[in-house]
């Protein structure tokens, strides 16, 4: 009986129209500033809300367990990290108590939204709870081309950059998710004829070049490098495919368009990539410590004799002293974003600092090289499985899967993105993407049976 009620959208509990509704309200408010006791009500209205009918939820995590044997490498790699993350921190952490809380805020918590993303796809009616998200990432990007076009009108110059609220970096992740999800959905319409998002294709394709024009609108430059990268990736994936490259030449070509004209108004505009390359030398080579402590009187001078581009110069020397920390302890020295800064504290006595701005670095100055090691294995195995799937079944969910987790890794090498909303809204992502699979899947075995 849960079987069908969950399966037969005819039939499909009440409670199916809402959570899309549910879903983009909390997605539409995780990202804003100072809004953590709202997005925490809406996540405990959701949690309640699968707890009123508990034997479908139970039933839908059990579905999901069965059905995503696909994905069996990776939870057990899920597991392993989980309970070297709590083994870490009991036994090989300097401060257990905070290395518990750092993982219970920026790891538990995403484990939460992880299981209630994939139940509440499950529960919901095809498709309803991954368009829901989609509106949501878009309509962050509309408001910030809206909020750009009145500085405009207001100020008289168009001010790249310059969001709506917070950091451009916020807006950043969530069009790179946007556009990891809209740049699959496209390649397996191309590719397999099925759109997993199943938007309309017009509306499809409008919202990919909206997304990709947003990035030279919030001018991040590691933004914009994942941006490009995610797209050679999707054209290499259309090259590999004979029947795509003639059938689908002109696209091919409009996407390494948009990927050149992406570099090239990211150059344009962005006045950090002058003297980029020169400024991660000196980064890297320099003993001065303006890095950490900004005294203008020891900034490195560069040969050239231009100025130092000081974000480039920053990053190269965050990641050179976090390399040197990781060396000294290579087990890590607890769990948290922050012990890049609890590194920096102890070398040099220096306090403030918090992340290295990547946040593979970040994770092997917690948890260790095993650590890393373990979160590395577990996102290529998640990559590998949902392409492997694909190409075999052209099941488009898993290729939403596979860019979704790469773009979201490669961003968190270029920086400190894996902690905090971001991980917890990209867990979310993730539980969306495997639920919708999962039920997708259950969906089609149904129908083959005639319904029962």
């Amino acid at each position: 009986m849960i079987e069908r009620q969950l399966m037969n959208a005819d039939n499909f509990d009440s409670g199916s129209r809402i959570w899309p509704v549910w879903l983009f309200l909390l997605v539409a408010i995780y990202p804003v500033p100072h809004t953590v006791a709202l997005r925490n009500l809406l996540l405990l209205i959701g949690l309640l809300g699968l707890a009123w009918h508990w034997q479908l939820t139970l039933h839908a995590l059990s579905t999901l367990w069965r059905r995503l044997t696909w994905l069996a490498a990776s939870a057990w790699l899920l597991v392993a990290l989980t309970t070297w993350i709590v083994i870490h921190a009991l036994l090989i952490a300097p401060l257990p108590a905070m290395a518990l809380d750092r993982a219970r805020a920026d790891w538990l918590m995403p484990l939460l939204l992880l299981a209630t993303g994939a139940t509440v796809a499950i529960r919901s009616r095809n498709g309803d709870a991954l368009r829901g998200l989609v509106i949501a990432l878009a309509l962050h990007i509309v408001l910030v081309a809206i909020f750009q076009c009145w500085q405009w009108l207001t100020l008289g110059h168009w001010s790249f950059g310059i969001v709506p609220f917070a950091e451009r970096d916020y807006q950043s992740t969530l069009n790179g998710f946007l556009i990891g999800l809209l740049l699959a959905d496209r390649l397996s319409s191309l590719i397999v004829g099925r759109a997993p998002l199943n938007l309309p294709p017009r509306a499809a394709w409008i919202l990919l070049i909206t997304a990709l024009g947003a990035d030279v609108l919030l001018s991040a430059r590691n933004g914009t490098l994942v941006s490009i990268v995610l797209l050679i990736v999707a054209v290499a994936i259309l090259l590999a495919d004979s029947r795509c490259r003639k059938r689908w030449g002109l696209r091919i070509a409009l996407a390494v368009g948009f990927a050149a004209l992406l570099g090239g108004m990211s150059v344009r505009n962005d006045v950090r990539w002058n003297g980029f390359s020169e400024s991660i030398v000196i980064g890297i080579e320099s003993n001065s410590p303006f890095w950490m402590t900004g005294d203008p009187s020891q900034l490195p001078s560069t040969p050239s004799g231009n100025p130092l581009e000081q974000s480039a110069y920053a990053r190269a020397a965050w990641a050179r002293q976090a390399v040197e920390a990781i060396v000294r302890t290579p087990l890590g020295i607890g769990y948290g974003h922050d012990a890049f800064g609890r590194a920096i504290a102890e070398k040099y006595g220096h306090k403030g600092m918090g992340s290295s701005h990547s946040g593979w670095l970040d994770i092997a100055l917690g948890i260790g090289i095993p650590g890393l090691a373990l979160l590395l294995a577990l996102s290529v195995a998640t990559v590998v499985a949902g392409w492997r799937r694909f190409r075999h079944f052209g099941d488009g969910y898993s290729l939403l899967l596979a860019l979704t987790v790469s773009g979201y890794f490669l961003r968190c090498l270029l920086d400190g993105h894996f902690s905090g909303w971001r991980l917890a809204l990209f867990a979310m992502v993730v539980g969306l993407l495997i639920g919708t699979a999962a039920k997708e899947q259950g969906d089609t075995e149904f129908r083959t049976n005639g319904g029962g």
